[in-house]
C-alpha cells in the first residue's frame, strides 16, 4: 500500500514527507494516476485546487477506490461534513502533528473513518442540539404539567424528597410521576432523565 497525495503546496509536501514513515508518491494535476491501486490512500490537498477540481475528482474515483483523505489548511465543521457526505474517509488539518497522520494513516488503511475529533465534538453536538430540541419539545408534550415540572426537576437534580416538598405533594407520589415520565419518555431511570432533558 502507498500513499498518493495531491498538492501544490511545497511546503506541505515537506511537511509530509517529514512526518509520514510510508512510501508517498506526490502529484499536483488532481487525477488518478496510469498505474493506481485501489488499496493506495488519496489525499487531497483540497486548498490547492478548486472545489469544483475536488468535486469532479472524488465524484469519479470513489468507483475505483474507497480511500481518499481530505486535508485542510484551515478545517471546519462545514467542509467536514461536506466532504463525509461525498463519501471521503478522512478530514484533517494539513499541517496536523506526525503521530496523528499515523493514526490516520492505520485507521484509513483498515477501512475506518477518522475525523479531528474536538471538530466531530462540535458536530454532534449541532447536530443534537438542533434535532433534540424539536423531537424532546414532542415527547414533552406528552407530558402532564405536573409531569413536565417533576421532570425539570430531577433534569436539575433536585432529589424526590424536596420535589414532594416544592410540589406540596408525597414522595410516593412524585415516584408515581416518575414511572409515568419513563414510559412516556422512553427513559430507564433518572440519570436518562436528567441526560434526555439537558439543551
Amino acid at each position: 500500500m502507498s500513499i498518493v497525495v495531491y498538492s501544490q503546496s511545497a511546503s506541505l509536501k515537506q511537511h509530509f514527507k517529514r512526518l509520514v514513515t510510508m512510501q508517498a508518491c506526490f502529484f499536483e494535476t488532481l487525477e488518478l494516476p496510469l498505474q493506481f491501486t485501489e488499496d493506495s490512500i488519496y489525499v487531497i490537498h483540497i486548498n490547492s485546487y478548486t472545489d469544483f477540481q475536488v468535486f469532479d475528482f472524488i465524484n469519479n474515483s470513489l468507483t475505483i477506490v474507497s480511500k481518499i483523505v481530505i486535508v485542510d489548511d484551515v478545517p471546519s465543521i462545514k467542509n467536514m461534513l461536506h466532504y463525509a457526505q461525498q463519501g471521503v474517509q478522512a478530514y484533517c488539518n494539513s499541517y496536523m502533528a506526525g503521530q496523528h497522520y499515523q493514526q490516520l494513516i492505520d485507521v484509513v488503511k483498515n477501512g475506518q473513518s477518522w475525523y479531528p475529533p474536538q471538530l466531530l465534538t462540535k458536530a454532534l453536538k449541532l447536530a443534537h442540539k438542533n434535532t433534540s430540541a424539536d423531537s424532546n419539545e414532542l415527547q414533552l408534550k406528552r407530558l402532564t404539567p405536573r409531569e413536565k415540572q417533576i421532570a425539570m426537576s430531577i433534569a436539575e437534580g433536585k432529589s424526590n424528597k424536596l420535589i414532594a416538598r416544592e410540589h406540596d405533594i408525597s414522595e410516593r407520589t412524585v415516584k408515581s410521576h416518575l414511572t409515568h415520565i419513563y414510559e412516556k419518555l422512553a427513559v430507564k431511570d433518572r440519570v436518562a432523565l436528567a441526560i434526555y432533558l439537558q439543551p
